[in-house]
């Protein structure tokens, strides 16, 4: 799965395409990487946050990511899925 990305930093803008796979979310089809229901859609963060991987749960994860990056924690995208994913082990 790819997605277009427009990146704005310091009055500048960049816009490129990213593989979803190239920060984790390999084996992840758009059916899987989008929400549930209003019933299984509340499910999803508790059971990642309990150690749960799937797609969905690690959606917010690749959001995260693009997080850490615009706070300057992470340098890229891959990165910081990988910090969003430490910090979510280091809480158990």
């Amino acid at each position: 799965m790819q997605v277009d990305v427009c990146e704005v930093s310091e009055g500048t803008s960049m816009t490129y395409v990213l593989s979803l796979q190239n920060i984790g979310l390999s084996g992840c089809g758009t059916d899987e990487f989008l929400g549930g229901d209003v019933k299984e859609n509340p499910l999803i963060f508790p059971e990642k946050l309990n150690g749960g991987e799937n797609c969905k749960g690690n959606a917010f994860l690749a959001h995260a990511s693009f997080a850490l990056v615009a706070s300057g924690i992470a340098a890229t995208p891959g990165e910081g899925f990988d910090v969003a994913r430490w910090l979510l082990g280091a809480r158990s």
